[in-house]
């Protein structure tokens, strides 16, 4: 038998950690081949690409749900006699819009169903024309991890528990009341000859990393342990936290972790609506810790949650900006079939697209043109920041009293985040009006691009020989002690401005920009 598993992952560097570990539990009942394609690739050069099998099989999600459909329709035109199945949170939510192609839909967890039909039984999960499926959960994680369909140049998946003891209303794991681990010593086993494998990012899939403190602090010193270059990244819930978590963190080398929060909003009132507790002073008080690290710190909020009017989003919104993440992402809530959030959406007012992603449209809280308006701000506020301009915010704060307010004001025409770089810095400074500001973008601009390029105004770049001759490498040196003289060139970028701040030096190294000459 031949048994074909199609992936379709919503963009290349991505990979999909659920077919992988199936077709691996596949391998010894017969030729088995992993596909793995994106939804931006050319459709017909995608069936071109899926040879004859006896069996199909794809994961369904929001952003693959047409092409998934149109592969289990025509895969079934073309190969009449095999059977095609799917499975995935999209398919399982709508399970019979995709009977009317496949031969029947896994619901829920998809291992030992899988293992049962390759056995020749019908899985209880199974739903079919003539069966009623029943979601499957796994009592257990220790099945092989996908060694041989890793590829250590691309995002590295891995999964250590599964499961959330939270029960957000518009997650997929809201009635889920249970937390799987995988054996911590296998975990361990795994991340080692991940990392001997030469993978430079692993992104662990537990949904709250930190969700048992323990086992948390045990992995993230096991983190610390890798002499080789790589990066972990894991999703912390703010609850829980603690003083333990952040001082292991702390620990750990430049670069090897980075932190994902999900942290929706700031007022009580919406939390408890999507049946998250409140936040308390504590935690508060260890998230500013947390986003202090120098680590890569990423933080959201979701605009469009029950009871959440625009000024409650710019509440959150400034709240989180004064914490300093390197990404602060303005996501829009997507009310997702088979939610409870889904089955509440009418008696809590809430109107959504009837389509995939199926985001938000508006709410008793919030208009459809409001929500246009923070889209607006949500693109402008990714790329314009203090973590990518540092010098330019550093100038603009005592002005900022209001950073939701601010981008408000700059993002009166979406048009600023569709052109080049150097032409949407040229926007901001013309809507800013303000000509010093210039100076600053300058700088930034310098240090972010490395090249000789010039944004505003030329021939600001000191060479070499004028560092030298005008005796500036001492004052380079008392920032940089451990600077090589012979490697200037290399090592830094030295700037002249008609700002408070004549000289701006930037430390390619170490990613830091330094006033001098005050």
């Amino acid at each position: 038998m031949k048994y074909t598993f199609i992936a379709i992952n919503s963009q290349y560097i991505h990979s999909c950690l659920s077919l992988q570990g199936l077709a691996e539990l596949a391998r010894p009942f017969g030729d088995v081949c992993l596909h793995e394609f994106t939804v931006n690739q050319d459709y017909r050069a995608i069936l071109q690409l899926v040879e004859q099998a006896d069996c199909y099989f794809l994961s369904c999600y929001i952003w693959n749900r047409q092409m998934v459909l149109s592969l289990m329709q025509d895969l079934k035109k073309i190969y009449p006699g095999a059977r095609v199945y799917v499975g995935g949170p999209e398919a399982q939510a709508n399970r019979d819009d995709f009977l009317n192609w496949g031969d029947g839909v896994f619901l829920g967890e998809g291992e030992t169903p899988l293992l049962e039909l390759l056995a020749g039984n019908t899985p209880k999960s199974l739903h079919t024309k003539q069966q009623t499926g029943v979601i499957s959960r796994e009592d257990r994680l220790d099945f092989p991890y996908p060694f041989s369909w890793v590829d250590p140049d691309r995002i590295v998946y891995y999964e250590s528990q599964r499961g959330c003891p939270y029960h957000c209303s518009y997650c997929m794991s809201a009635e889920v009341d249970r937390l799987v681990d995988r054996p911590i010593e296998l975990v361990k086993s795994d991340l080692s000859r991940l990392v001997d494998m030469g993978a430079k990012l692993i992104k662990l899939t537990d949904r709250s990393f930190n969700a048992k403190p323990e086992r948390c602090l045990e992995l993230i010193d096991f983190f610390g342990q890798f002499e080789q270059s790589v990066t972990f990244h894991v999703e912390l819930s703010p609850y829980g936290l603690n003083q333990a978590t952040i001082d292991a963190i702390s620990r750990l080398p430049k670069d090897r972790l980075q932190v994902e929060v999900g942290f929706q909003a700031l007022q009580p009132h919406i939390l408890q609506a999507i049946q998250r507790p409140a936040y308390s002073e504590r935690v508060f008080t260890l998230l500013k810790q947390l986003m202090a690290l120098p680590l890569h710190r990423h933080i959201d909020l979701i605009a469009g949650l029950p009871g959440m009017s625009l000024a409650d989003t710019a509440e959150t919104f400034d709240y989180l900006f004064s914490l300093r993440p390197d990404d602060l992402q303005v996501g829009f809530l997507k009310v997702l079939p088979g939610t409870p959030l889904a089955s509440q959406a009418g008696l809590l007012g809430l109107v959504s697209s009837s389509s995939p992603p199926y985001e938000i449209l508006r709410t008793r809280d919030i208009s459809f043109q409001e929500l246009n308006q923070l889209k607006d701000i949500e693109a402008l506020a990714k790329w314009f920041h203090p973590q990518a301009f540092p010098a330019t915010f550093d100038y603009l704060k005592p002005n900022i009293e209001s950073p939701f307010a601010f981008y408000r004001q700059l993002a009166q025409e979406n048009s600023i985040s569709q052109k080049s770089l150097e032409n949407r810095l040229r926007q901001v400074q013309a809507r800013l009006g303000d000509e010093t500001v210039k100076e600053y973008l300058e700088i930034d601009y310098h240090r972010q691009r490395r090249h000789r390029k010039h944004l505003f105004f030329r021939d600001r770049r000191l060479t070499i020989h004028q560092i030298r001759q005008g005796g500036l490498l001492e004052m380079i040196q008392s920032k940089i002690p451990d600077i090589d003289p012979q490697r200037l060139e290399e090592r830094i970028s030295l700037y002249r401005t008609n700002t408070s701040h004549p000289l701006i030096l930037y430390d390619y190294d170490q990613g830091k920009t330094y006033f001098l000459g005050e």
